[in-house]
């Protein structure tokens, strides 16, 4: 259990970058090799873990090559792997959660796996929310703002140049009253999705503890395994 929550501590820093260079998805590489090795650790006729060391093996090889799509920046087809990495992400994590269930009554607190399976359900309902919003909000700013108006704006910006920020102020403040919806549905995008993204990172650490937890009382039940065998030997 403790290489299966290292791995998703790992998977925690996918957008970790060092000088210019993300290394958020090697580290994902490395997380996905200490499920895996987790997941092979533990019963192998799980019926949920039996389902997810080659789909393991397609994320390392995923994250490896989002890795290198980055670094040569092949436009369009990191973000189609990015997007495969992710429908595979949560069938895997999925599978590892109910297998992990099936573990409850070795457990000391028999409900975190339940709390586990939540917390990361709720992350994509966040997610998600995020998602429908951004939509929403966009269907809103093109059916309030006139396009005619927005088409004199850019027309004069660009005739003036970025060079002339007095003109372009004065162009910005005629044009004001047209750009206002526009204005205001930008500021309650920004605001909705700034609270929804502290819930996410609040959520992803729940997950995290739950994890912990977990795998802590399986430790603990193993140690007394251990014992028990000694103690009937002797």
């Amino acid at each position: 259990m403790n290489f299966i929550f290292y791995g998703f501590l790992l998977n925690v820093f996918g957008s970790f970058t060092v000088g210019g260079v993300n290394i958020g998805p090697l580290l994902s590489v490395g997380g996905y090799f200490l499920i895996h090795k987790g997941v092979m650790s533990l019963d192998r006729e799980n019926p949920y873990f039996k389902k997810v060391p080659t789909m393991l093996y397609a994320l390392m090889i995923l994250s490896g090559l989002i890795f290198i799509t980055g670094l040569v920046d092949i436009k369009g087809f990191g973000g189609l792997i990015g997007f495969a990495a992710f429908v595979i992400d949560i069938i895997v994590i999925y599978n590892i959660i109910k297998g992990i269930q099936l573990y409850s009554d070795k457990l000391i607190d028999q409900t975190q796996p339940k709390k586990l399976f939540k917390r990361w359900r709720i992350q994509y309902i966040l997610i998600g929310v995020i998602v429908v919003l951004s939509f929403v909000l966009l269907i809103a700013a093109i059916a309030s703002v006139s396009w005619t108006a927005i088409y004199g704006f850019l027309t004069e910006a660009l005739a003036v140049g970025a060079t002339d920020t007095d003109a372009l102020q004065a162009i910005f403040t005629s044009y004001l009253s047209v750009l206002q919806p526009i204005l205001v549905i930008l500021l309650v995008w920004v605001i909705s999705v700034f609270f929804i993204s502290i819930s996410l990172v609040v959520f992803k650490i729940l997950f995290l503890v739950s994890m912990f937890r977990i795998q802590s009382d399986y430790q603990i039940y193993l140690n007394n395994k251990t014992i028990e065998s000694l103690t009937q030997n002797q």
